[in-house]
């Protein structure tokens, strides 16, 4: 949500949001790589999260909700598809990132929250 000049209007980031990362495990004494774990990248990132769409499924007899969400916030080069968003309860799988400008002001990442989890 950036104005023409290429600042963000105040106001436009009010949620608060971490990014986690997936951490490979430690090897054992084999050299086998324990389970991996979710460590925090980056913390208390102020941002504009909004639900755009929402669905449910009938997968094995059980009924799974999925939502699709978009996120804006500054630009940071360190993030990539497959990492998590946190907000409050929520946690959110980043199914893309796109850079909204040439000069690397704002992103908006398209996530999923619900039944898409990759490599939980």
């Amino acid at each position: 949500m950036t104005l023409s000049s290429g600042i963000v209007a105040a106001g436009t980031y009010r949620h608060r949001i971490s990014i986690l990362a997936r951490t490979p495990g430690a090897e054992d004494a084999l050299g086998q790589s324990g389970p991996s774990a979710w460590q925090p990248l980056l913390t208390g990132i102020s941002a504009m999260v909004e639900d755009l769409s929402g669905r449910e499924l009938l997968a094995a007899q059980q009924v799974h909700g999925e939502v699709t969400s978009r996120i804006f916030l500054r630009y940071r080069a360190a993030l990539a598809p497959g990492m998590r968003v946190v907000f409050g309860a929520d946690v959110y799988t980043v199914l893309a990132v796109l850079r909204m400008d040439a000069v690397n002001v704002e992103l908006a990442l398209l996530c999923s929250k619900g039944t898409v989890d990759p490599g939980t």
